[in-house]
């Protein structure tokens, strides 16, 4: 989903301008949130395949999670390789701390 089909849409779902400029407000604030934003990624199989399932549903789950963190993504226009980048960091520091 671009960003002006999104913007279409919250046009529909929230009808009143106070509630469209605070929700633009709110997704422009997850851009300061990279860290944050980076451990989505990892917890929601971003960066790595998810988990093997017998289970159709349980496949489809996770498959959903992947997108809905790349739909927050991409309404925030980060690149995920960036985040995978603070992730990397992240867990070197751990390493290193350890």
């Amino acid at each position: 989903m671009t960003v002006t089909e999104w913007a279409k849409r919250a046009f529909r779902m929230w009808p009143g301008e106070l509630q469209r400029m605070r929700l633009a407000a709110e997704y422009a604030q997850l851009r300061n949130s990279k860290l944050m934003l980076a451990d989505m990624c990892q917890r929601n199989y971003v960066f790595r395949p998810g988990p093997e399932s017998d289970s159709l549903f349980q496949a489809g789950v996770a498959e959903g999670r992947r997108r809905a963190v790349l739909e927050l993504l991409q309404l925030t226009r980060l690149d995920p390789m960036a985040l995978a980048e603070t992730n990397r960091q992240r867990v070197e520091a751990i390493d290193a701390a350890a």
